[in-house]
């Protein structure tokens, strides 16, 4: 099954305990490839053919340019292709090479980009630009709340925050606890600021949230077709018997979104599988279950007709009677706010940039964080991220002390901190490796004080540091180190 593995999947089509992948296409299980002829050649007597002969060349790759941080494909040190994804202004194709590796980059790691599958990139985008007039066409910038339900490992969460620019709140969710915590990360490397990181099933979630999102994404786990070229082995894991039960399992989580969605709210199904019976019959038998919605909008793209993997979506309009409850946090302590505030303000040139209100402040133990506008009391959910971490709160002997969070760095930009120091190559490396700079490494600007400063590298925040005694003091999450 797919990288979204809900359930056990039936025997693989292999025998156990053979570790070989199989040869493509020639070894694409027997009743995939029968299927697959009869869906392709009713439209396109050529179909079925073009089909298997692209899985003879490699897959394609391509990054998403995170808009949050900045980054436009001028400032990144890749070659890039020359136009973008056709369904994603910010996406692009690049051509895996020894010295084009934008995984190994410390770009990756300050969030100037995500690496994402191409065709994964659609669905979000029926958001935006569905074809036609209607309620889908208006853009995510208004405060709306938005679900992300099965969100790991957070490619389309960071479209949807980039969609959003930081208005409204997104609730990003995972079932899986392991896969949570890298959506987590994500979020963090990122800088989306308006997300809730939640461990949840859909039906608690359900329970909890009753017609309270204006738009809903359903990424399901399924069969994983789509992933056959670019992970082969997920042919192993593939059968007859594993597209039911991923078509039943799709089926309980359609039914826990809708009990989510506001009136006259969107929801996108989608998937990276080609089975009908995962796709447009999944989509048929929600609409003969609901009938107060309709389709707006549904598209299949296939590896042989778009440089891509392949995925599904279909965009859905509800038009419920459901009343949403919007009850929000209080935020009692006076005095930490007006502390807070006044740590912040010593920090940006302005709070305004990253939607600072010291009405939205949040403590969990010693963490401190921002939430998003409109978020609800999350008490009696798994939370991994109520919202942006801002501080850990430190007490000594000075009084109470404000440690910057890692997450706090990634969403700003280096102009809106008071304190930056910009490394280059060789001190970038250092820096993420969790190395202290010498003093002759630092930037003759550097003050020489114990203050928070932000590092930055090619325009990108990387994290923290502080500046003692002429050396920079490493900040770096010592759980990252080590990552390029």
């Amino acid at each position: 099954m797919s990288r979204k593995k809900r359930h056990a999947s039936p025997l693989p089509s292999y025998p156990t305990g053979d570790d070989r992948l199989p040869k493509l296409p020639e070894e694409l299980p027997e009743a995939f490839l029968a299927r697959m002829e009869r869906q392709l050649s009713e439209d396109d007597p050529d179909g079925y053919a073009r089909f298997l002969s692209c899985y003879r060349h490699p897959p394609v790759h391509a990054l998403l340019l995170n808009t949050l941080r900045g980054a436009c494909a001028e400032k990144l040190p890749f070659t890039l292709s020359a136009a973008p994804v056709p369904w994603e202004p910010y996406g692009y194709y690049f051509e895996l090479l020894p010295d084009n590796r934008p995984g190994k980059h410390p770009l990756h790691e300050a969030g100037a980009y995500y690496i994402q599958e191409p065709s994964a990139m659609l669905p979000v985008r029926a958001f935006f630009s569905p074809s036609g007039p209607g309620p889908a066409a208006v853009p995510l910038s208004g405060g709306l709340s938005v679900l992300d339900l099965c969100a790991a490992p957070g490619g389309k969460s960071t479209q949807l925050a980039m969609l959003m620019q930081g208005n409204g709140v997104l609730v990003s969710n995972e079932i899986h606890p392991v896969r949570a915590k890298t959506l987590s990360r994500n979020i963090e490397r990122m800088g989306i600021r308006n997300a809730v990181v939640t461990n949840e099933t859909p039906e608690r979630l359900s329970a909890f949230f009753p017609a309270f999102f204006d738009r809903i994404l359903v990424d399901a786990p399924c069969s994983g077709e789509g992933m056959f070229r670019k992970n082969p082995a997920a042919v192993r894991e593939w059968s007859p018997q594993a597209v039911d039960l991923c078509a039943v399992r799709q089926e309980e989580i359609l039914r826990a979104a809708v009990c989510m969605l506001a009136p006259g709210g969107l929801l996108v199904y989608s998937t990276c599988t080609f089975a009908p019976k995962e796709d447009e019959e999944q989509v048929k038998r929600f609409l003969s279950l609901h009938t107060d919605f309709v389709e707006v909008k549904q598209e299949k793209l296939l590896p042989h007709k778009a440089p891509g993997e392949g995925h599904f979506f279909a965009l859905l309009s509800g038009d419920g009677v459901r009343v949403p409850n919007r009850a929000s946090y209080v935020f009692p302590d006076r005095r930490l706010r007006d502390e807070t505030s006044a740590w912040i303000e010593n920090l940006l040139f302005d709070p305004a940039c990253i939607g600072y209100h010291p009405e939205r402040l949040f403590l969990s133990g010693e963490h401190l964080y921002l939430l998003p506008q409109g978020v609800p009391d999350l008490k009696g959910l798994r939370v991994l991220r109520p919202g942006l971490h801002l501080a850990d709160l430190v007490t000594d002997r000075n009084g109470l002390r404000f440690s910057p969070a890692h997450a706090l760095s990634h969403v700003l930009l280096p102009a809106w901190a008071k304190h930056c120091i910009e490394l280059n190559d060789q001190e970038a490396a250092l820096y993420l490796n969790g190395q202290s700079l010498r003093a002759e490494a630092l930037p003759s600007s550097a003050p020489d004080a114990s203050r928070d400063l932000l590092v930055t590298y090619g325009g990108f925040s990387l994290g923290w540091a502080k500046a003692v005694n002429g050396q920079l003091k490493n900040h770096y999450p010592k759980g990252l180190r080590g990552a390029v």
